[in-house]
């Protein structure tokens, strides 16, 4: 499914799957949370990790990919189809990160909307906090 939307949405704007794209897409189906773009390339067989980069902007660009920063690290990389539906938590102690339901966020939003003329975008970036073994702990 990801890889025909893909397909039909590379076409429409002049573009081709191609062997690296197509690798990067079938990796990150096979992955259960966002993972870095030097992880994808170990992953995905002769494809350079300059070429993961190349196919994740395009991809990013189409919509069919986001990316998402945990932390101070690496951007993250996951398929919009299953980042859409998750949001992340990260304990600022142990690293730890917490997917939870995208939904979570819908009463803050109209909140935010209606009380301060502010859309949020809680996809992009993590929520900092501790998780209860580090809270307990401090």
């Amino acid at each position: 499914m990801v890889a025909d939307d893909a397909v039909d949405l590379l076409r429409s704007g002049g573009r081709r799957l191609g062997h690296a794209r197509r690798l990067v897409l079938e990796a990150l189906a096979r992955t259960d949370g966002p993972v870095t773009a030097e992880a994808l390339a170990a992953g995905v067989d002769a494809v350079h990790v300059s070429s993961v980069y190349r196919a994740l902007a395009v991809l990013e660009e189409l919509g069919v990919v986001r990316h998402v920063h945990l932390a101070h690290g690496p951007a993250l990389y996951e398929l919009t189809e299953r980042a859409s539906s998750v949001r992340h938590l990260v304990c600022e102690v142990c690293g730890q990160a917490i997917e939870v339901p995208a939904a979570l966020f819908v009463p803050l939003a109209r909140r935010l909307a209606r009380d301060y003329s502010f859309v949020l975008d809680s996809d992009h970036f993590a929520l900092p906090g501790r998780c209860t073994s580090c809270d307990r702990r401090a």
